[in-house]
């Protein structure tokens, strides 16, 4: 029993389930161009990419069953795009094209690692960053936090949760009883107390099914120390179903800039990234139950609207980043079409995957 509570590497696969990486596969070979491989022997993959030269570089933590090439199809990639600054995104061992075993300890080395880069090789400052973290990248984000604070003694400029749970113990207890026997990995609830943040946001669907909003609940309720703060419980969204997310994140980095003057240091430009290095190895971890078939990345929103912002709802697979690429010649019709085609939760034939592109791309022109 004792393994179950400290390291099994059955936990550590249940806990974030990885997949045959997105970013090796043909019709997304457009985003290695934005992976920076660290590490010593390059082992860890880091999505960087700089959409202008507002002096603010977001870290987003993505959740499970996701990877770090999958990340231009997020609302954070839309939010890092209208600000017009840069975005990277740790990638996890195991997960992607990064090597190594999937774990807490490994996901927090690797989320600190990719913060060092940015401070040491992009130049940016912590009071520069944005911590984002969703579903189970939450608990990495909290941690990277707590990490950045004892390393430099300096927190980011606002920590930005998603979908975030307490703990996995506390969610781990509420899907089975069998909860109660392992490790509390990614105790989110008591480290909140512990950070000297002055900016945090949490947003969380009314209808998670996996993660029910009471644990962004009780995160804020831990964060009495912090002076600004939100929670923001989106009506009718589930743990991955959501309305563009984009207008909300601007309005609150925004805040967080005006709040903490004292700490958003700017300069003239952030650094471009350096060349990308060559892959390494990929490892690949089971599923876990319930949550190993969802992916984290944003999909269809179905009805859901935004209250600030009109979109044409669309799978994620449809950002207009991604018709970007088409556009720009990058990626082919049919490369994208094959990626609608392969969200058979939401396409159920070619031919629906045809007009979704035709679809897009009209909008996308107009």
């Amino acid at each position: 029993m004792q393994r179950w509570k400290d390291g099994s590497t059955v936990i550590n696969a249940m806990m974030l389930p990885a997949k045959p990486s997105s970013y090796g596969a043909a019709h997304l070979r457009f985003v290695e161009r934005y992976i920076t491989f660290l590490g010593e022997e390059g082992e860890d993959a880091c999505f960087v990419r700089k959409f202008g030269d507002n002096p603010l570089c977001i870290v987003f933590c993505h959740g499970n069953y996701m990877d770090v090439g999958e990340t231009e199809f997020t609302d954070v990639a839309k939010a890092a795009k209208k600000l017009k600054c840069t975005l990277v995104a740790p990638e996890y061992p195991g997960y992607g094209l990064s090597s190594g075993t999937v774990g807490e300890a490994p996901c927090i080395r690797a989320a600190f690692q990719c913060v060092q880069f940015v401070v040491g090789n992009l130049g940016f400052k912590p009071s520069q960053m944005i911590v984002y973290g969703q579903s189970i990248g939450s608990g990495v984000a909290v941690q990277l936090v707590l990490k950045m604070q004892k390393h430099w003694n300096h927190v980011p400029l606002a920590l930005i949760l998603q979908s975030a749970l307490t703990s996995v113990k506390d969610l781990a207890k509420q899907l089975s009883f069998f909860g109660n026997f392992i490790a509390n990995r990614f105790n989110s609830i008591k480290t909140i107390p512990a950070l000297k943040l002055r900016n945090f946001f949490l947003m969380h669907g009314t209808n998670d099914e996996l993660i029910h909003y009471n644990h962004s609940m009780r995160l804020y309720g831990a964060a009495e120390h912090i002076p600004n703060k939100d929670l923001d419980l989106i009506d009718n969204a589930t743990h991955n179903l959501f309305p563009n997310l984009a207008p909300r994140i601007i309005s609150f980095i925004n805040n967080a800039i005006q709040y903490d003057t004292t700490n958003y240091v700017r300069t003239s430009s952030a650094p471009t990234p350096p060349p990308t290095l060559s892959p390494t190895s990929s490892s690949f971890f089971g599923f876990f139950s319930s949550l190993s078939s969802r992916s984290c990345v944003p999909s269809n929103p179905s009805s859901l609207s935004s209250a600030d912002e009109p979109t044409i709802a669309t799978s994620s697979a449809s950002d207009d980043l991604v018709v970007e690429r088409v556009l720009e010649k990058v990626l082919t019709e049919d490369e994208i079409i094959d990626r609608f085609a392969a969200q058979t939760q939401y396409v159920k034939s070619r031919q629906e995957a045809t007009q979704k592109y035709l679809n897009l791309v009209s909008s996308f022109s107009s």
